[in-house]
């Protein structure tokens, strides 16, 4: 058993060496940030946001700091346009589209706020904010790439089960470590380590973390 944990964490070091584009979704008090973990750069982006019952989103603006440098228009002036709708009122779900007239790149980056959103009421624990329909186009050939989807769970990702702000190979150790009874619920967050919801921490969860590190 030792020699297995022990392969798994030098798996684990592994995939924390490889780079993986991604978004996360964190909520602080009334505000909502979306950021980006990126290795090239993209020039538009779509995204479904689904909020808490009774919360709305009033402003949403991106983020002027990661566009590339000499670009020549700011993020939220003509040249890049943020559009928004309530795509289904049911579920408090909204559609928000930024699109880049100018041709400014998102500069790549780790983790880096690209969209802040106001939102008209506090969202804490346990509350929920799901991200999910993640389309970035990139700057060459325009081509456009699905991102993982991720949610926020009291301002974490499902998955970043040690709370570092990211889904890696140390998170998939310690998740295993749980199901194999060599961790408890001191070392990890449980809440964010149950992936999908339903019957408790297992491989099933495990399998999710996994294709989460991978963009699967």
């Amino acid at each position: 058993m030792k020699k297995f944990l022990l392969l798994l964490t030098l798996f684990a070091s592994s995939i924390c060496a490889m780079a993986q584009d991604a978004v996360s979704a964190k909520v602080s008090g009334s505000t909502l940030n979306i950021g980006l973990t990126n290795s090239v750069e993209y020039v538009a982006f779509q995204m479904d946001i689904k909020l808490p019952a009774g919360v709305n989103a009033t402003t949403f603006s991106a983020v002027t700091s990661r566009l590339t440098a000499g670009s020549t228009a700011a993020i939220g002036d003509p040249g890049f346009i943020v559009a928004s709708n309530k795509i289904d009122d049911a579920n408090n779900i909204y559609r928000v589209i930024a699109y880049n007239l100018s041709n400014n790149a998102i500069a790549g980056a780790s983790g880096d706020d690209v969209l802040t959103i106001a939102l008209s009421a506090t969202v804490g624990t346990p509350s929920q904010v799901e991200v999910s329909n993640i389309l970035f186009v990139k700057k060459d050939g325009l081509a456009a790439q699905k991102l993982a989807n991720v949610t926020g769970v009291a301002g974490y990702q499902l998955g970043d089960v040690n709370h570092d702000d990211k889904v890696n190979g140390l998170d998939l150790a310690l998740v295993l470590n749980y199901i194999l009874g060599a961790a408890d619920a001191s070392q990890l967050d449980v809440q964010l380590a149950d992936m999908n919801g339903k019957d408790g921490v297992n491989g099933v969860d495990l399998a999710l973390v996994l294709n989460a590190i991978l963009g699967i």
